[in-house]
């Protein structure tokens, strides 16, 4: 039976915000479009940020200042996305101020990271009669093709080495175009296509066809390609064929079709769709433009950009993603009754909530690595009248909680609304879940992460504090959900390749030290290998002595069965030290030392484990009796790092290590721990002559304190620790 602990529910809006490490609902400016009409629709069909919104990004926004028609030379105006624009007019910042306006608004709103930059188009479709591209031109002027686009990548770069001037970091996403459609009724043909399908062919009178417009976009893309692709912070969006991948070809249905390449290198056939059709006339913004998209065929490119582009940047690098338990784990609780159908977030009646639960096994996490982020995602279903995420003012701000294990059983059970957490209100909460397959993001805050399992499962419980008279609630996907067979649906569950709710998460990993030390004192030049006496006497402290010397506070300790199964030469200790400052030490561990020099944990076989992530690190280590040591250079260390003392440059040089074989061996004779080696030490071992056991003096660490361990503390006289 589970104890019963009621939620606290009386936490307002403004209590919940400001416990958050973040702030829910707050968004930023990250990106901005600029160019051509392309630009423009894109920006003015107002698609880009609810697209961010239903992949789970809705803290995300684009930007733009668009203008419907080209002002020409001369204009004074702040807009950058504006309609009819030239590549050749982007590159002369003289009479345009297009680049300028674009420098004005990466200065005014330092978060934007990426100029979306959509020109050249126009440049390409002047045709015959004002100079652009046309299908043969080289037989009228040998060259005049590669001239037009050499100079279309020219006035590109002008506005990349403009901006990178100033903001260096700024990527660029040159967007591409799609196949066109010129074949519009002969009533509106007159208005443009037939004219400029005449500029845009060798012959009037044998005008291009519509495979050859279509080689138009890809020659013109594949040049772009080629010659912009090794342009530092420059990336591309192919969209050739696109459409045709979405709606068919008019033969072939939709899916069917190829999708653009969208990575890198693209070779010959990087386009999709079908290059001897036009894309649909259905496609565009009106019956006689051969060239706009409508804005459901522009969001379908703002998709792709989303997912090709923004995605793997709005995530981040995810070390780990987990998808939900599903079957009876994924479900709801209102505290007197449950169900498995849904996650189901809101109200069910006046005086009781639907509280989602969602579970997850985390123990692929690695013990002992630092959580450093996790976002829970789940998409919408379905809705039961209000959306209580779009009316917070009635039913709160949603809230999360998290359990390390399960709130009682793994699966979903009655009580599971009102069994304690161990973090509540533990995450910030992103997405309007306004229609069915958008995404919710809940980024979980410090107590959260705390309370993540690494060793199985973790349960999340997502509720709202109020409720009223009706049953007002969000029906989210479970872990047994399944993908539908409609490309035209594109969301998160695409983008992921299922519909289940996941956690992506990034951590730290601990350091693994694979140390290896050898001490002079037991060291055997015949066989390179160090005696193991005091483990054979067993004489060996199965705790570790460094705490009770007061140079660490450690609790490690050792089996006798362990020590019974390896060649245990004794314990030693392992520092990690500032990258910065080499006298500081972060943290210490004790290991024991094998005969081959290996330094492992306390099971004998695995390297030693920190609790510190992946950095650049001084390292030392320490034996009671011997003068430590320490890498002469910080080294970047991982889960797997080397550091072979007996070869490795150390702090001090020859001074600080006794060569035995070409092996690099810590000094052995420092019996009374002031570290250096000096009559003080001579006295301890004839002092404590005759004697055995687990001895400092014992300085060749054969068991018993004799005349040897005298003489290594006379040959080593005047030797001193040469740590900082």
């Amino acid at each position: 039976m589970k104890a019963l602990i009621p939620i606290i529910f009386l936490l307002c809006f403004t209590q919940f915000t400001l416990a958050q490490v973040c702030t829910s609902g707050s968004s930023e400016n990250i990106a901005l479009i600029a160019g051509d009409s392309w630009a423009q629709y894109m920006w003015d069909d107002g698609r880009y940020n609810p697209t961010f919104d239903k992949f789970g990004f809705a803290d995300k926004k684009m930007l733009a200042k668009s203008r419907s028609s080209n002002p020409g030379a001369g204009y004074t105006g702040d807009e950058y996305a504006i309609s009819g624009s030239l590549a050749i007019e982007w590159g002369d910042r003289t009479n345009y101020p297009w680049i300028d306006n674009v420098i004005n608004e990466l200065n005014a709103n330092p978060s934007i990271k990426t100029v979306v930059l959509s020109i050249g188009g126009n440049d390409v479709l002047a045709g015959k009669s004002e100079g652009g591209w046309y299908q043969d031109m080289d037989l009228d002027v040998p060259g005049s093709e590669l001239a037009l686009l050499n100079r279309i990548k020219s006035d590109i770069l002008t506005v990349v080495d403009a901006v990178h001037a100033l903001h260096p970091d700024v990527e660029f996403l040159l967007s591409s175009y799609d196949y066109t459609n010129f074949s519009v009724s002969p009533l509106s043909c007159w208005i443009y296509a037939c004219p400029k399908r005449e500029d845009l062919s060798y012959d009037p009178n044998n005008p291009i066809s519509d495979a050859g417009l279509n080689q138009m976009m890809i020659t013109i893309e594949t040049f772009r390609v080629n010659e912009l692709a090794p342009v530092p912070m420059v990336f591309f969006d192919n969209a050739i064929g696109l459409m045709h991948y979405y709606y068919g070809d008019g033969i072939n249905p939709p899916g069917t079709l190829p999708y653009p390449i969208q990575t890198l290198p693209y070779g010959a056939n990087f386009y999709g769709g079908n290059p001897d059709q036009p894309a649909l006339r259905s496609n565009f913004r009106s019956g006689f433009d051969p060239i706009h998209l409508d804005a459901d065929g522009y969001e379908y490119k703002i998709i792709n950009q989303t997912r090709t582009f923004f995605m793997p940047r709005f995530r981040g690098n995810v070390d780990l993603t987990v998808f939900s338990n599903g079957g009876v784990e994924d479900g709801w609780s209102t505290g007197n009754g449950h169900g498995n159908e849904a996650i189901r977030v809101g109200d069910a009646s006046p005086s009781s909530s639907y509280a989602g639960i969602i579970s997850f096994d985390t123990g692929d996490i690695p013990d002992g690595s630092t959580i450093d982020k996790v976002s829970l995602f789940m998409l919408r279903d379905g809705v039961m009248n209000v959306n209580p995420f779009s009316d917070q003012a009635t039913f709160g701000a949603p809230m999360l909680d998290v359990k390390k294990g399960t709130f009682g059983l793994a699966q979903v059970e009655d009580g599971d609304a009102n069994e304690a957490a161990d973090a509540v209100d533990a995450g910030c909460f992103y997405g309007s879940v306004s229609a069915n397959d958008y995404a919710l993001r809940i980024d979980l805050n410090a107590d959260g992460l705390a309370a993540i399992n690494t060793e199985g499962i973790t349960q999340f419980r997502v509720y709202f504090p109020n409720g009223n008279p009706d049953a007002d609630y969000v029906s989210f996907k479970g872990g047994n959900a399944v993908m539908d067979n409609d490309v035209t649906t594109e969301s998160l569950a695409e983008y992921m390749g299922s519909a289940k709710p996941f956690l992506d998460i990034q951590y730290t990993p601990p350091v693994q030290l694979h140390a290896k030390v050898a001490l002079e004192g037991p060291y055997n030049t015949s066989t390179n290998l160090m005696r193991t006496d005091l483990n054979t006497s067993n004489v060996i402290p199965t705790i570790e002595p460094y705490s009770a010397m007061g140079l660490h506070n450690g609790s490690e300790e050792v089996s006798p069965a362990t020590l019974a199964a390896f060649p245990v030469v004794d314990w030693v200790l392992l520092e990690l030290r500032d990258k910065t400052n080499p006298a500081t030490i972060l943290e210490t561990r004790a290991g024991l030392l094998l005969e081959n020099g290996d330094v492992k944990d306390v099971n004998g076989t695995d390297p030693v484990t920190f609790s510190l992530g992946d950095d650049s690190y001084y390292v030392a280590v320490r034996h009671r009796n011997h003068l430590a040591v320490m890498t002469l250079n910080a080294l970047p260390l991982t889960a797997g790092s080397v550091v072979d003392f007996r070869t490795a440059s150390i702090f001090g040089g020859s001074n600080a290590v006794n060569t035995l074989n070409g092996v690099q061996a810590l000094w052995a004779g420092d019996a009374n721990v002031d570290t250096s080696i000096d009559a003080g030490d001579r006295s301890e071992t004839w002092n404590l002559r005759n004697t055995t056991g687990y001895l400092m003096s014992d300085c060749n660490m054969n068991g018993s304190c004799e005349a040897s361990d005298r003489s290594i503390t006379w040959n080593n006289r005047n030797k001193s620790i040469q740590l900082p």
